[in-house]
């Protein structure tokens, strides 16, 4: 997701998103540093910038193995989102991890987010990044499908975009659907407002989230796959919702004391800091698929689980990808609608540290006023 209002201001950042870290090293692969089981995971992403953060917290949990990194297209361009991932994982040492790059347009439909946003994304993160080699010629959905087949154990895939290349995927072999751990899904609706009217008065559409509008025939096949899915709607990643996971001031300030030390989290670090810096009135912020990430590593910081029936709109254009609870269809996925403040907290700083055993948080609301 790449929240209009957060994007326009960005321009007057660049000079603090670009600053050079190249002087501090990344950390030793997780592999080097850890024994024991881990689970492996494909991140599915359009690259903008919660999804980096995403990628950077994913890349310091020890219980995740970070298999494969797929690019959809989303937000940036796929070819510059694939630049944009490899130069990132070029930063925190990980240019072995599988990368590849989706079709550039959504299975059907011309749904895109704005042009300027799209140009803004592809180029200035970068900025801040090495030079990466290229990423071999495969696609996307065949890399999924590779990684699943010679994975020994279930392969979770958290999709942070649009669902355009899991889609495809599972259209190319069914049978992964069954294969897979689970599929945790960063987008969607249930009871709050959409949010691409708020973000585009352009768009008329008033009850979809982005992630989802942009490909919702990709959506709706993926709903409809019988894979087992686990969905971050906007109830808990954006304001809106009852009890959201939001980015306190306090928690930014935290982890960029304990981020200081390893590049990766130093830039993690930033992209957090920067949505402050140009919102200096407001206490906390959303940070929609670093939220995902981090109940797709973490269920108990949910707090609101419910197993619902969740179909997807993809017509009208006034309702098109909108989530909507089906009342007579069995259940189809596990969705997440609120969560613990303090336990989502405590997940990033044990990133920033690498810490092993977390004590046992206790949920308190979080100030959203500005």
């Amino acid at each position: 997701m790449f929240q209009k209002t957060i994007l326009s201001p960005l321009f007057q950042i660049i000079p603090f998103l670009v600053t050079p870290a190249k002087s501090l090293p990344p950390r030793a692969p997780l592999a080097a540093r850890l024994n024991g089981p881990r689970r492996p995971v494909i991140v599915d992403t359009d690259m903008s910038h919660d999804d980096m953060a995403a990628i950077l917290y994913l890349l310091q949990r020890r219980e995740i193995d970070l298999v494969g990194i797929t690019v959809v297209n989303g937000v940036t361009h796929v070819a510059n989102g694939v630049e944009n991932l490899r130069r990132l994982l070029a930063l925190a040492g990980r240019e072995d991890i599988p990368v590849a790059g989706g079709p550039a347009q959504p299975l059907a439909g011309a749904n895109t987010f704005p042009e300027f946003w799209r140009q803004f994304a592809d180029l200035t993160f970068r900025l801040n990044c090495p030079p990466a080699v290229p990423a071999p010629a495969v696609s996307a959905p065949a890399l999924i499908g590779q990684l699943v087949a010679a994975s020994p154990t279930p392969v979770q895939i958290i999709a942070l975009g649009p669902l355009t290349n899991i889609a495809l995927a599972l259209q190319a072999n069914p049978a992964l659907a069954a294969q897979l751990d689970s599929i945790v899904v960063g987008g969607g609706a249930v009871y709050v407002p959409g949010c691409i009217h708020e973000e585009d008065a352009a768009n008329p559409n008033q009850v979809a989230e982005w992630n989802l509008w942009l490909d919702p025939t990709a959506a709706d096949f993926v709903f409809r796959s019988g894979a087992k899915l686990v969905v971050a709607p906007l109830d808990v990643t954006h304001i809106h919702g009852p009890s959201p996971l939001l980015i306190s001031r306090r928690l930014a300030h935290e982890f960029s004391r304990a981020a200081a030390r390893w590049r990766e989290t130093k830039f993690m670090a930033r992209i957090i800091k920067g949505l402050f810096w140009i919102q200096p009135g407001v206490k906390a912020v959303p940070v929609w698929d670093a939220v995902t990430a981090a109940i797709a590593v973490e269920p108990t910081i949910g707090t609101d689980w419910r197993d619902l029936p969740l179909q997807i709109n993809t017509h009208p254009p006034e309702i098109t990808g909108q989530t909507v609870v089906n009342k007579t269809g069995p259940p189809n996925a596990r969705v997440c609608l609120g969560g613990n403040q303090v336990a989502f907290e405590a997940a990033f700083l044990a990133a920033a540290n690498s810490l092993d055993n977390l004590s046992e948080p206790q949920s308190q609301p979080i100030d959203r006023a500005s």
